[in-house]
């Protein structure tokens, strides 16, 4: 029941090889009947290497730093490394992509050390490009 706001800056580049980048943000508590606080700093960084046949290596972990934790219980530091298909099916391209993500700092014992992601999402044209 806490409310968050904060900036968030996007830097990427997209090439013919693939695209990387990452999003840093910050959030503070502005409200809510919660207890707690909220001051969190977090980096998602992203990469994708594009491959034949619609086939990719790409990841997209999130780094945290948790202003309110104690010191030394802060940060969660996940490296990630996965592979992609984007494949149509039905006439809609989809993209398949399996991840997987070594935590090597962690806030405490109850962390996760590891993480397998499966998705599975329909690739939709952005509202910008309709009629392109």
């Amino acid at each position: 029941d806490l409310w968050g706001l904060g900036p968030e800056l996007l830097l990427g580049v997209i090439r013919e090889w693939g695209a990387v980048g990452g999003v840093l943000s910050h959030q503070w508590d502005v409200g809510g009947s919660g207890d707690g606080d909220i001051n969190l700093t977090a980096i998602n960084y992203f990469y994708a290497f594009f491959l034949d046949d619609g086939w990719q290596i790409a990841a997209g972990p999130s780094i945290t730093y948790d202003h309110t934790r104690p010191s030394g219980d802060r940060w969660t530091v996940p490296l990630g490394f996965g592979v992609s298909k984007t494949a149509i099916l039905g006439g809609r391209p989809w993209k398949f992509q399996l991840q997987y993500w070594n935590y090597v700092e962690a806030p405490d014992a109850f962390s996760a050390e590891h993480q397998v992601r499966l998705s599975i999402n329909p690739v939709v044209s952005a509202p910008w490009n309709r009629g392109r």
